[in-house]
């Protein structure tokens, strides 16, 4: 539950602080089988950033969480697989 809870507070996040970004290309996949699984990914790319995120989860009751803010032609990659139960993992990333 406070993993849950955790990941609805950085979506929050996440998409409040990639509001202010526009101009750059964010690119988010995400495949889910099981039960009770979460992904939550946020991205703000200036001009000439790029971001990228992959999250695969499979088993009941993972949560994964992307934060992706790239400024002045940086880029960010991340890539999550999370096999089995009750799995977390957070990815914070910033690129100049």
């Amino acid at each position: 539950m406070k993993a849950r809870i955790f990941l609805a507070t950085l979506a929050a996040a996440s998409l409040l602080s990639a509001s202010a970004f526009a101009g750059g290309s964010n690119t988010s996949l995400t495949g889910q089988f099981g039960v009770g699984n979460i992904a939550v990914v946020g991205q703000g790319a200036g001009p000439g950033s790029k971001n990228f995120s992959g999250i695969a989860q499979v088993g009941f009751f993972n949560g994964a969480g992307v934060t992706q803010i790239a400024v002045h032609g940086g880029t960010n990659t991340s890539g999550v697989l999370q096999v089995g139960a009750g799995n977390v993992s957070v990815t914070n990333q910033i690129a100049w």
